[in-house]
């Protein structure tokens, strides 16, 4: 009987999960064991749900890049556990600020890094490429940390269709509750809650997602005036992957060979041969062929909640917004 890569690759996949799920083992590297090379590692955030493992994997396809996979991850680490994401790490225990530094030295490795790559490449790579979907709230403390900022942003109405979808509702009452509790050693959060719109009590399910996502990435861009960031849109990424993944590359360092163009055919086009077969294009737009016009318009009024948000900076233009 042959068994198909695909097929060992996702018993792999189940055996390193459920390992961190079950030990939840973070290892700090000592000075002369790490790999001076990945200081200042690149730290890829996004919401959840708006493709950041699909570009992480795009950017780290080559054997030079190293791949930690969200390390902020409660279900991962037992040290964030406790996460609370509008704190910060650093205010949390000392043992998430051990973590945070050890990350930006590069001196970190967590097994599941192991479902991505195998073990030694930790040693071999030049670049190191950090995802994590849990670090938004707390850019703000991590900028003060060598990592190098790189922003995903993927539509609102993508963004509601797809948890509402799977059910995973963010509670937005406890997160203004955070904001509102962490906004006096933050300026930016201050300033953020000062320009919402109107009351935040009893809206819809999607008015309140469209509020969040308006609330994280005007955080994150905010945060991030000051630095020098890249961000980077899901649609023009699922409209020309070549391009922009090539630009994305030389902006950040990253080198692109044969491993990259085989990621991209995998993952942008019919021929797809991963577990689930994606068409980066049509995926772009699915939230169209779910949401109905009403409830379009429900999301847009919870981002529009927020003066002087986000998606006035990301999509600025009426078509792509309704």
């Amino acid at each position: 009987m042959r068994i198909s890569r695909d097929a060992i690759g996702a018993r792999m996949s189940r055996i390193w999960f459920g390992m961190a799920r079950r030990t939840r083992t973070h290892l700090y590297l000592p000075d002369r064991l790490c790999n001076a090379r990945l200081r200042s590692p690149i730290l890829l955030c996004s919401l959840p749900r708006a493709g950041s493992t699909w570009l992480a994997k795009l950017l780290t396809a080559e054997a030079s890049v190293y791949y930690v996979h969200e390390p902020y991850n409660p279900d991962y680490c037992s040290v964030c556990s406790e996460w609370d994401p509008c704190r910060g790490p650093a205010f949390s225990s000392d043992e998430t600020s051990r973590l945070t530094r050890s990350l930006s030295r590069g001196a970190f490795f967590h097994v599941v890094s192991l479902r991505y790559q195998p073990p030694w490449r930790y040693w071999s790579s030049r670049l190191c490429v950090i995802k994590d979907v849990h670090v938004l709230f707390s850019l703000e403390h991590l900028m003060q940390y060598e990592f190098r900022p790189l922003l995903l942003v993927r539509h609102p109405c993508a963004f509601a269709e797809s948890h509402a979808r799977r059910e995973l509702m963010p509670n937005l009452e406890r997160n203004l509750a955070q904001m509102k509790a962490a906004s006096g050693t933050s300026p930016v959060l201050r300033g953020i809650l000062d320009d919402i719109n109107g009351p935040t009590e009893g809206l819809e399910p999607l008015e309140a997602m469209g509020l969040y996502w308006s609330l994280a990435y005007t955080y994150a861009l905010r945060t991030l005036s000051g630095h020098d960031a890249e961000m980077v849109r899901y649609e023009d990424l699922a409209d020309d992957p070549h391009t922009q993944l090539g630009k994305l590359a030389k902006a950040l360092g990253i080198p692109q060979g044969r491993r990259t163009m085989r990621a991209l055919a995998r993952t942008t086009g019919s021929g797809n041969a991963s577990y689930t077969r994606r068409d980066s294009a049509s995926v772009r737009d699915a939230w169209r062929g779910q949401l109905s016009p009403d409830e379009v318009q429900s999301v847009m009024r919870g981002v529009t909640m927020l003066n002087n948000g986000a998606v006035e900076t990301f999509y600025p233009e009426t078509g792509e917004v309704t």
